[in-house]
């Protein structure tokens, strides 16, 4: 089993525009959590429409509040392997809101 130093609380963003791309990226996070070890530190929750529809499906990794978004199947992999496991948001995949909020706390 990987052990991370936080639990997580994944928000899959299950609103109207983000539905369809949703399923089969909630499928690849369910695989990859549970091949990774990850059941008993990392929640995934489907949410009601995050305001992010442009840029959908949206994913909101808790704490800290980081949101991705146009997610894929490589993407969610690398958010899992990165951010996830070794605590590290992946930034080039953040949407720009959460990636100005990460860099003024880094300050």
């Amino acid at each position: 089993m990987t052990t991370i130093n936080q639990n997580a609380i994944c928000h899959l963003c299950g609103g109207d525009d983000c539905r369809d791309g949703a399923k089969k990226i909630r499928r690849e996070l369910e695989r990859l959590i549970e091949q990774r070890g990850l059941a008993s530190q990392v929640e995934l929750r489907m949410t009601k429409c995050q305001g992010r529809c442009e840029d959908g499906p949206v994913l909101t990794v808790m704490p800290g509040a980081n949101t991705y978004g146009e997610l894929n199947t490589a993407a969610v992999a690398e958010i899992v392997d990165q951010h996830l496991i070794r605590g590290q948001p992946v930034r080039a995949r953040l949407l720009k809101k959460a990636a100005k909020k990460l860099k003024a706390l880094k300050r």
